[in-house]
C-alpha cells in the first residue's frame, strides 16, 4: 500500500500506463475501489491493467512495451497461453492496434493443446500462420509434417491433429 501515497502525490502524471497498470493490479484493491482513491476512470485503468497483466507474461523489452501498450490491452482478451505469441508476432509485424483487435479476434475461441505438448511452440506455430486453425483440427502447412511429431509428441507423418 506504501504505493498509493505516491501515487496520490503526482497523481500519476508522470506514470506510464504500463506503470499504472503494474501499481493498480499490484495494489491490493479491487479496481473500482484504486479508481476512485487515485480518481480516474475505472475503464481506463482496467485497460492499463490488461497491457501489464500480458507484458508481465511476455519476453517484450520496457521501451517495445511502451509504444505498444494500447495492444496488449487487446491482446488480453485472447487465450492466456496465446499472448506471448501475440505480443511477439505483433512487434514482429508492427501491428496497429487494429491488426492486433483482428488476429485477438482471430484466435480467441482456439482452445489450449493437452499439457503434454509444448503449448508455446504450438502457440508460435498458430500464431506465426505455420499452424492453420480449422474447425476441431489444426493443421500444419504442406510438408511440415514433422513439426506435428516434434511439437505435440503425438503424430510421425500426419499433418492434422486435434485435441
Amino acid at each position: 500500500m506504501a504505493v498509493l501515497p505516491n501515487l496520490l502525490c503526482n497523481t500519476q502524471s508522470e506514470l506510464h500506463p504500463l506503470e499504472e497498470g503494474k501499481h493498480a493490479a499490484e495494489s491490493g484493491m479491487n479496481l473500482k475501489e484504486y479508481a476512485e482513491a487515485v480518481g480516474k476512470v475505472r475503464a481506463t485503468l482496467n485497460h492499463k491493467v490488461h497491457a501489464w497483466r500480458v507484458f508481465s507474461l511476455t519476453h517484450m523489452g520496457h521501451d517495445q512495451a511502451r509504444t505498444s501498450w494500447r495492444n496488449l490491452a487487446e491482446i488480453h482478451a485472447a487465450p492466456k497461453w496465446l499472448w506471448a505469441a501475440l505480443a511477439e508476432r505483433m512487434i514482429e509485424k508492427e501491428w496497429t492496434v487494429e491488426q492486433t483487435r483482428k488476429s485477438v479476434a482471430w484466435a480467441k475461441d482456439i482452445p489450449m493443446p493437452p499439457e503434454w505438448s509444448d503449448v508455446p511452440e504450438v502457440a508460435r506455430l498458430l500464431v506465426s500462420g505455420e499452424m492453420k486453425k480449422t474447425v476441431g483440427v489444426a493443421h500444419i502447412e504442406h510438408g511440415a509434417g514433422n513439426i506435428a511429431h516434434d511439437v505435440l509428441g503425438r503424430f510421425s507423418t500426419s499433418t492434422y491433429f486435434s485435441w
